[in-house]
Protein backbone atom coordinates (compact mmCIF):
# COMPACT_ATOMS: atom_id res chain seq x y z
CA UNK A 1 0.00 0.00 0.00
CA UNK A 2 2.81 2.30 0.71
CA UNK A 3 4.07 1.65 -2.75
CA UNK A 4 0.69 2.52 -4.19
CA UNK A 5 0.45 5.60 -2.04
CA UNK A 6 3.93 6.70 -3.19
CA UNK A 7 2.97 6.30 -6.82
CA UNK A 8 -0.19 8.24 -6.36
CA UNK A 9 1.68 11.05 -4.79
CA UNK A 10 4.21 11.10 -7.57
CA UNK A 11 1.43 10.95 -10.09
CA UNK A 12 -0.39 13.74 -8.36
CA UNK A 13 2.82 15.78 -8.19
CA UNK A 14 3.40 15.14 -11.89
CA UNK A 15 -0.16 16.23 -12.64
CA UNK A 16 0.21 19.33 -10.53
CA UNK A 17 3.56 20.10 -12.18
CA UNK A 18 2.03 19.57 -15.60
CA UNK A 19 -0.94 21.76 -14.65
CA UNK A 20 1.47 24.46 -13.42
CA UNK A 21 3.29 24.34 -16.72
CA UNK A 22 -0.06 24.65 -18.54
CA UNK A 23 -1.05 27.57 -16.32
CA UNK A 24 2.30 29.25 -16.97
CA UNK A 25 1.87 28.72 -20.71
CA UNK A 26 -1.67 30.15 -20.57
CA UNK A 27 -0.45 33.11 -18.56
CA UNK A 28 2.38 33.62 -21.07
CA UNK A 29 0.01 33.48 -24.03
CA UNK A 30 -2.46 35.73 -22.23
CA UNK A 31 0.36 38.17 -21.43
CA UNK A 32 1.48 38.17 -25.06
CA UNK A 33 -2.09 38.84 -26.23
CA UNK A 34 -2.52 41.66 -23.71
CA UNK A 35 0.84 43.10 -24.75
CA UNK A 36 -0.08 42.93 -28.43
CA UNK A 37 -3.46 44.56 -27.77
CA UNK A 38 -1.76 47.21 -25.67
CA UNK A 39 0.72 47.89 -28.47
CA UNK A 40 -2.07 48.12 -31.02
CA UNK A 41 -4.09 50.41 -28.75
CA UNK A 42 -1.09 52.60 -28.07
CA UNK A 43 -0.30 52.74 -31.77
CA UNK A 44 -3.89 53.66 -32.60
CA UNK A 45 -3.89 56.41 -29.96
CA UNK A 46 -0.57 57.71 -31.26
CA UNK A 47 -1.72 57.73 -34.90
CA UNK A 48 -5.03 59.33 -33.96
CA UNK A 49 -3.20 62.00 -31.98
CA UNK A 50 -0.86 62.69 -34.89
CA UNK A 51 -3.81 63.02 -37.28
CA UNK A 52 -5.56 65.44 -34.94
CA UNK A 53 -2.35 67.45 -34.61
CA UNK A 54 -1.91 67.53 -38.40
CA UNK A 55 -5.52 68.72 -38.84
CA UNK A 56 -4.96 71.47 -36.28
CA UNK A 57 -1.76 72.52 -38.05
CA UNK A 58 -3.52 72.60 -41.44
CA UNK A 59 -6.40 74.67 -40.03
CA UNK A 60 -3.97 77.07 -38.37
CA UNK A 61 -1.94 77.37 -41.57
CA UNK A 62 -5.10 77.99 -43.63
CA UNK A 63 -6.26 80.60 -41.14
CA UNK A 64 -2.89 82.36 -41.38
CA UNK A 65 -3.01 82.33 -45.21
CA UNK A 66 -6.56 83.75 -45.21
CA UNK A 67 -5.53 86.43 -42.71
CA UNK A 68 -2.52 87.43 -44.87
CA UNK A 69 -4.64 87.44 -48.05
CA UNK A 70 -7.23 89.64 -46.34
CA UNK A 71 -4.59 92.12 -45.23
CA UNK A 72 -3.30 92.27 -48.80
CA UNK A 73 -6.82 92.69 -50.27
CA UNK A 74 -7.87 95.38 -47.79
CA UNK A 75 -4.63 97.30 -48.27
CA UNK A 76 -4.88 97.14 -52.07
CA UNK A 77 -8.49 98.34 -51.89
CA UNK A 78 -7.72 101.36 -49.69
CA UNK A 79 -4.74 102.18 -51.94
CA UNK A 80 -6.98 102.07 -55.03
CA UNK A 81 -9.51 104.32 -53.26
CA UNK A 82 -6.75 106.81 -52.45
CA UNK A 83 -5.40 106.77 -56.02
CA UNK A 84 -8.85 107.36 -57.53
CA UNK A 85 -9.46 110.01 -54.88
CA UNK A 86 -6.36 111.87 -56.09
CA UNK A 87 -7.39 111.56 -59.73
CA UNK A 88 -10.87 112.93 -59.05
CA UNK A 89 -9.46 115.89 -57.14
CA UNK A 90 -7.01 116.54 -59.98
CA UNK A 91 -9.92 116.69 -62.45
CA UNK A 92 -11.83 118.94 -60.06
CA UNK A 93 -8.83 121.28 -59.85
CA UNK A 94 -8.57 121.34 -63.64
CA UNK A 95 -12.29 122.07 -64.03
CA UNK A 96 -12.10 124.95 -61.57
CA UNK A 97 -8.76 126.38 -62.75
CA UNK A 98 -8.86 129.73 -64.57
CA UNK A 99 -6.81 128.54 -67.55
CA UNK A 100 -7.62 125.00 -68.57
CA UNK A 101 -8.76 123.14 -71.67
CA UNK A 102 -10.95 120.23 -72.76
CA UNK A 103 -7.80 118.30 -73.78
CA UNK A 104 -6.58 118.33 -70.17
CA UNK A 105 -10.03 117.20 -68.93
CA UNK A 106 -10.06 114.40 -71.51
CA UNK A 107 -6.63 113.17 -70.34
CA UNK A 108 -7.85 113.24 -66.73
CA UNK A 109 -10.92 111.19 -67.69
CA UNK A 110 -8.74 108.52 -69.31
CA UNK A 111 -6.67 108.22 -66.12
CA UNK A 112 -9.82 108.18 -63.97
CA UNK A 113 -11.25 105.36 -66.06
CA UNK A 114 -8.19 103.20 -65.35
CA UNK A 115 -8.34 104.16 -61.67
CA UNK A 116 -11.98 103.09 -61.58
CA UNK A 117 -11.13 99.72 -63.15
CA UNK A 118 -8.43 99.15 -60.51
CA UNK A 119 -10.77 100.18 -57.70
CA UNK A 120 -13.52 97.84 -58.89
CA UNK A 121 -11.11 94.91 -59.18
CA UNK A 122 -9.79 95.41 -55.65
CA UNK A 123 -13.34 95.87 -54.29
CA UNK A 124 -14.32 92.54 -55.83
CA UNK A 125 -11.34 90.87 -54.19
CA UNK A 126 -12.30 92.26 -50.77
CA UNK A 127 -15.86 91.01 -51.25
CA UNK A 128 -14.54 87.54 -52.10
CA UNK A 129 -12.12 87.44 -49.15
CA UNK A 130 -14.77 88.50 -46.64
CA UNK A 131 -15.89 88.22 -43.97
CA UNK A 132 -19.39 89.38 -44.85
CA UNK A 133 -19.34 92.46 -42.63
CA UNK A 134 -16.17 93.74 -44.34
CA UNK A 135 -17.54 92.91 -47.79
CA UNK A 136 -20.68 94.91 -47.00
CA UNK A 137 -18.65 97.94 -45.90
CA UNK A 138 -16.46 97.61 -49.01
CA UNK A 139 -19.57 97.68 -51.20
CA UNK A 140 -20.85 100.79 -49.40
CA UNK A 141 -17.50 102.52 -49.94
CA UNK A 142 -17.54 101.41 -53.59
CA UNK A 143 -21.03 102.91 -54.00
CA UNK A 144 -19.90 106.21 -52.42
CA UNK A 145 -16.87 106.32 -54.72
CA UNK A 146 -19.11 105.59 -57.70
CA UNK A 147 -21.48 108.44 -56.84
CA UNK A 148 -18.53 110.82 -56.54
CA UNK A 149 -16.97 109.48 -59.74
CA UNK A 150 -20.22 109.92 -61.69
CA UNK A 151 -20.67 113.54 -60.57
CA UNK A 152 -17.12 114.42 -61.55
CA UNK A 153 -17.01 112.59 -64.89
CA UNK A 154 -20.44 113.84 -66.01
CA UNK A 155 -19.38 117.40 -65.20
CA UNK A 156 -16.16 116.90 -67.19
CA UNK A 157 -17.96 115.32 -70.18
CA UNK A 158 -20.54 118.12 -70.32
CA UNK A 159 -17.72 120.67 -70.18
CA UNK A 160 -15.76 118.86 -72.92
CA UNK A 161 -18.84 118.88 -75.16
CA UNK A 162 -19.44 122.59 -74.46
CA UNK A 163 -15.75 123.46 -74.90
CA UNK A 164 -15.68 125.26 -71.56
CA UNK A 165 -16.62 124.54 -67.96
CA UNK A 166 -20.32 123.80 -68.04
CA UNK A 167 -22.31 124.41 -64.89
CA UNK A 168 -21.06 124.59 -61.36
CA UNK A 169 -20.97 121.17 -59.72
CA UNK A 170 -18.58 122.17 -56.94
CA UNK A 171 -21.15 121.79 -54.15
CA UNK A 172 -22.29 118.34 -55.35
CA UNK A 173 -18.66 117.29 -55.84
CA UNK A 174 -17.68 118.32 -52.30
CA UNK A 175 -20.78 116.70 -50.80
CA UNK A 176 -19.98 113.39 -52.53
CA UNK A 177 -16.34 113.69 -51.41
CA UNK A 178 -17.48 114.09 -47.79
CA UNK A 179 -19.83 111.08 -48.06
CA UNK A 180 -16.95 108.99 -49.36
CA UNK A 181 -14.70 110.10 -46.51
CA UNK A 182 -17.06 108.69 -43.86
CA UNK A 183 -17.35 105.41 -45.77
CA UNK A 184 -13.54 105.09 -45.85
CA UNK A 185 -13.43 105.47 -42.07
CA UNK A 186 -16.19 102.87 -41.57
CA UNK A 187 -14.48 100.39 -43.92
CA UNK A 188 -11.11 100.79 -42.18
CA UNK A 189 -12.64 100.29 -38.71
CA UNK A 190 -14.49 97.18 -39.86
CA UNK A 191 -11.37 95.78 -41.53
CA UNK A 192 -9.33 96.32 -38.36
CA UNK A 193 -11.97 94.50 -36.31
CA UNK A 194 -12.03 91.59 -38.77
CA UNK A 195 -8.23 91.36 -38.66
CA UNK A 196 -8.23 91.81 -34.87
CA UNK A 197 -5.76 94.69 -35.17
CA UNK A 198 -8.01 97.24 -33.45
CA UNK A 199 -6.58 96.62 -29.99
Amino acid sequence: MKLLAGRTTRLQVAKVAHKSLMDAAVVGVFGAVVGALGGLGGGWISINGQRRHQREQLLEERSRRVHDARIEAYTAYISAVRVLNGMLWTLFDELTAPRTSPDVWRDCLIEIHQGWVDLSATASRVCMMGPTVVATKAELLHDAMRAWHVICTEWARESIRAGSVHGDQQARFREAADAKRSQIRVFQETARQALRTDV
